[in-house]
């Protein structure tokens, strides 16, 4: 990018201060350009993560709150109470590093 600046200002040769004042006007105006374009793309990565993570969220939701029926109905019969137990302290840890706060069923 450094390149083609100078390429372009050694291009139109500056003999006034005025011609220079151009020059520069014109430069911050590419450069305002690509500016403004690079946060235009940026902001539309960034609604797409969010989608995403908020799809992820919902699914995590859900994941607990099936586990969490799952637990009432099994915590009984033996070996799926511990392996329910396992389950939801693994989706509380990816809870807990996406931020999720979580509810829990009366």
């Amino acid at each position: 990018m450094k390149k083609a600046l100078k390429t372009k200002a050694r291009a139109k040769k500056v003999t006034t201060i005025e011609g220079l004042a151009v020059l520069m006007m014109e430069q911050f105006g590419v450069v305002d350009k690509k500016i403004e374009d690079l946060t235009i793309s940026m902001n539309q990565r960034f609604e797409n993560i969010e989608e995403q993570l908020r799809d992820i969220k919902h699914e995590v939701h859900d994941i607990h709150r099936q586990l969490d029926i799952l637990e009432k109905k099994l915590h009984n019969v033996e070996g799926y109470g511990k392996e329910i137990d396992h389950l939801l302290q693994r989706i509380l840890v990816i809870e807990k590093h996406l931020n999720i706060k979580h509810r829990t069923l009366a």
